[in-house]
């Protein structure tokens, strides 16, 4: 029986030790080094390496097309002329659906939906999305979010918020150990909440005290744009609240601070700093 060029066959039935040449031997189902030296697959440059099985690299039973398993299982991807990557295609298609891959500069890109880059890692470890580059004041953040007219954060809540007090997204600053410092939260806000059509809401703003471990309630901005602060039902624009005197300061560094009470578009009374006229 012909054998076709560039092929290697094994006649297990009449030779049951068979050796391919100078160290390496085959053991039934396997090709040994019996000097453990390395063993290398060459096509010649010209053509292709198929198998049609499951490879094991570090096991013996490969449960995908490529399983790589050990105490050290990283794999190594080294291009001598670009960047390394992973390219994820589908079906047999002819042309990417993603790519990962690292620049020279040791950044980590991500693209989607072909070669077109959505998201990067670059080497001083900040999460770039929507630019590849961040510049000025950006370069002391963590995360960067640039859109095509302008950058948008989503927080979203995953069911339908209760008429009163459900969770809507939470902003929370912390210490390197975890605990809430402080938060901005958003509520659903009494009313009736109706998916497209009725979203009453309201904001909070907390800190926390010197001496105490967890934030507290300072402000809210509430379903009709009241604001509260020391209290948490604003029954007019600004309501300001505090257990012992009361006082709001208007500073002014170069003249006097004047309040002024009115009508809209009219005159009302002013409160002048200097010579305390009203």
């Amino acid at each position: 029986k012909s054998i076709p060029e560039g092929s290697i066959a094994f006649n297990l039935l009449s030779d049951t030790t068979p050796q391919l040449g100078g160290d390496l031997d085959v053991n039934g189902n396997e090709i040994v080094s019996t000097s453990n030296g390395d063993i290398t697959i060459n096509p010649n440059g010209t053509g292709d390496i198929v198998l049609d099985a499951n490879v094991g690299i570090g096991t013996t039973s490969p449960g995908d097309v490529l399983t790589v398993a050990g105490d050290d299982a990283f794999i190594k991807v080294d291009r001598s002329n670009g960047n390394p990557g992973i390219d994820f295609r589908y079906n047999g298609s002819t042309t990417n659906r993603g790519l990962i891959d690292v620049t020279s500069a040791g950044a980590l890109k991500f693209a989607a939906g072909g070669n077109t880059e959505r998201m990067r890692v670059d080497s001083s470890g900040r999460l770039l999305v929507g630019t590849s580059t961040a510049t000025g004041d950006q370069t002391s953040a963590e995360l960067v979010l640039e859109g095509s007219s302008q950058g948008e954060l989503y927080l979203s809540r995953g069911s339908t918020p209760a008429n009163d007090g459900s969770g809507l997204g939470y902003v929370v600053f912390t210490g390197d150990n975890g605990t809430d410092a402080a938060r901005i939260q958003a509520f659903s806000d009494g009313g009736t909440w109706t998916n497209g059509s009725s979203h009453p809401t309201r904001l909070t703003f907390s800190t926390t005290a010197d001496g105490a471990s967890s934030p507290s309630e300072r402000m809210r901005i509430d379903s009709s744009g009241n604001v509260g602060i020391g209290t948490t039902s604003p029954s007019n624009p600004l309501v300001v609240k505090e257990s012992s005197n009361v006082c709001i300061e208007l500073l002014k560094s170069n003249d006097a601070s004047i309040l002024e009470i009115g009508e809209d578009g009219g005159t009302g009374a002013r409160f002048n700093a200097t010579n305390r006229a009203v």
